[in-house]
Formats: structure tokens, sequence, C-alpha cells
């Protein structure tokens, strides 16, 4: 089962983190490439092409001159989809109790 979450800078959807199974993947909106010039992270230059998960980006050991290879974007994208997860046991929750609470 695939899930999606749109990643927002500011009030403009920059692109949407996605979980298949255990692998997350990015992938930047295509209107959003041309549009702003600021990428969502260092670690995710701007490209067409989704960013899988475990990946080493085009370009990223380059970004600002230093070594920032894929070892450091696997916690940032575990850690969100740890948040994702969090989130969507709450709102599971929720819906439970609401639906207890209507039909008692």
């Amino acid at each position: 089962m695939s899930r999606l979450l749109d990643v927002y800078r500011k009030d403009c959807k920059a692109g949407e983190l996605g979980q298949d199974d255990d692998a997350l993947t990015f992938t930047y909106d295509s209107d959003y490439l041309p549009t702003d010039p600021v990428v969502v992270s260092v670690f995710l230059p701007k490209q067409d092409e989704p960013f899988p998960d475990g990946c080493d980006p085009a370009g990223s050991r380059r970004a600002h001159g230093k070594d920032i290879g894929a070892q450091h974007l696997l916690p940032v994208l575990k850690t969100v989809r740890n948040i994702i997860e969090t989130r969507c046991a709450i709102v599971r929750r929720l819906l439970m109790a609401i639906d207890h609470s209507l039909h008692h």
C-alpha cells in the first residue's frame, strides 16, 4: 500500500513524500521546480526524477562544497516516516473513538 504526504515550503507545495512498504521516496512537484529557486533540503537538489530511499542524489555530495551523501538523508527520511506513522495512529484512534461514541 502506498501512502503519500504533501510537502510544503511556506504556502507552496514543493513535492510529495511517498511510502511503499519500507521504501520512502521524495519527488518534487512539477509546478515547484521552475518557480522556486529554493530546494527543500540541501540533500534533495532539484530534479525531475524521484529520490528513492537510500539513494545518493546526483550532486548531493557537492552541495555547499561538503561531502553529504545518502547516509545523512536516510535518518531524516526515517524520522519523517516515524512522524507520519505516529500521526496516522493518532487519527485512527480518534476515528475509532468517534465511531464508538456514535454507536453507544
